[in-house]
């Protein structure tokens, strides 16, 4: 298995909103060089922050999307980095991507059939994007993660995105997991260390920190949900292949799903709800 190390260098975040073009959008074919296989042991429907969810991949060399249940779409481009979630609040996971050469989100809305986007200046190269909902609204925030030094910077919606709040969570070689890993609705900070495959999670309600390990050097880590449990989630970019794991670093299933050079993916991109 192939071993690489991200090195990331450290500049402060800039405040100041940068006007530029959003990505142009558009359709493309799922080349039949994504393959699908078959989910092993899945306990119940993969959900994302309590509603079903898919995994997918995205292609930097292309911009395009592949989803397992949604289709094909084309957002962002070479150098960007994806950062999924819900920003436009309907229910659905938003196409979206973060560009480090001017820390400019730009977010595809899927309230109006992908035909608009939005965007928002926070961070800079150097930063890792770390989007997830920290002051507990139901809405998410913009948040990067700053390897050199560890900490969070989050501008929150509550406060229309001109308040956050920081948080020393993590050290340099380390890959940011935030999520809702304790369940009260409000994203924990959390990371990922390649060298030993150890999650550490500090969670919101209670500031208990702790760990459990899952995954190996090389791995991408990614949070997952179904509507009962959490998973803990490597996909493997030499193989393609997801790995799902319990909070308790038990394997739980697997499948395949993208190649060497996708950037795995997950959301809501449905609209999708639980049932229970």
């Amino acid at each position: 298995m192939s071993r690489r190390r991200t090195v990331f260098r450290a500049i402060r975040i800039i405040g100041l909103s940068v006007a530029l073009a959003a990505p142009v959008a558009v359709s493309f074919t799922t080349p039949s060089t994504v393959g699908a296989a078959t989910f092993i042991n899945s306990a119940a429907p993969p959900i994302w922050n309590g509603q079903i969810s898919q995994i997918g991949v995205w292609r930097p060399s292309l911009g395009t999307w592949w989803t397992v249940s949604a289709g094909s779409q084309q957002w962002g481009i070479n150098g960007d980095v994806p950062v999924p979630a819900d920003y436009d609040f309907d229910g659905k996971t938003d196409l979206a991507v973060w560009r480090p050469s001017t820390g400019v989100w730009f977010a595809l809305d899927s309230s109006t059939g992908r035909t608009t986007s939005r965007t928002k200046q926070w961070g800079t190269a150097g930063d890792v994007p770390v989007p997830g909902d920290y002051d507990a609204d139901g809405k998410v925030d913009f948040a990067v993660w700053r390897p050199s030094t560890g900490e969070w910077f989050t501008r929150d919606s509550s406060t229309g995105y001109t308040t956050g709040r920081t948080q020393q969570w993590g050290t340099a070689g380390d890959v940011p997991v935030p999520g809702m890993y304790d369940g009260d609705g409000q994203t924990d900070f959390a990371t990922w260390r390649p060298s030993t495959g150890m999650w550490s999670i500090i969670d919101s309600t209670t500031g208990y920190k702790h760990g459990v390990r899952s995954g190996a050097r090389g791995d991408v880590p990614i949070l997952f949900y179904d509507c009962y449990r959490k998973f803990l989630v490597t996909w493997r970019p030499t193989t393609g292949f997801w790995t799902f794991t319990d909070l308790q670093g038990a394997y739980a299933g697997g499948r395949n799903w993208g190649f060497s050079g996708d950037v795995p993916v997950t959301g809501n991109f449905t609209g999708s709800s639980c049932i229970n």
